[in-house]
């Protein structure tokens, strides 16, 4: 594996071209919330994250205003250390929380730091 490059946008139209990339790229699991949420970002206050192996990218950190901190990483590159990576890069304060994902996305959570929420915290900012 070469090594991972992680981009953070510099600009709103970096962070919504990254959203396009994020979808275009199926950096989500279908029939789950992570799409959802991209399609309808707020690029003024939510951020994209994402993280590439040469020029192709292979992960995805998306950190909505309100606290919600979701991941994806594809199959192939998943427990090579790339969402431990964005949990360092990424804002993080008392409001950030995630929900529970993949197998092992709790355990994940609970050792980088990160709280656990439950979709109750979504819907009091984000009523879908």
């Amino acid at each position: 594996m070469n090594p991972i490059i992680y981009k953070k946008p510099d600009t709103t139209e970096e962070n919504d071209l990254f959203r396009k990339i994020a979808i275009d790229e199926n950096l989500y699991v279908k029939g789950w919330s992570l799409v959802n949420f991209l399609n309808h970002l707020d690029i003024n206050s939510d951020l994209v994250v994402l993280a590439y192996e040469d020029k192709n990218p292979v992960g995805v950190c998306v950190v909505m205003g309100y606290g919600l901190t979701m991941f994806f990483v594809k199959d192939d590159y998943r427990g090579n250390g790339i969402a431990s990576n964005f949990t360092k890069i990424i804002p993080k304060d008392e409001n950030s929380f995630c929900l529970k994902g993949i197998n092992g996305s709790e355990e994940f959570f609970k050792k980088s730091g990160l709280r656990l929420g439950s979709w109750d915290d979504v819907m009091d900012f984000y009523p879908m």
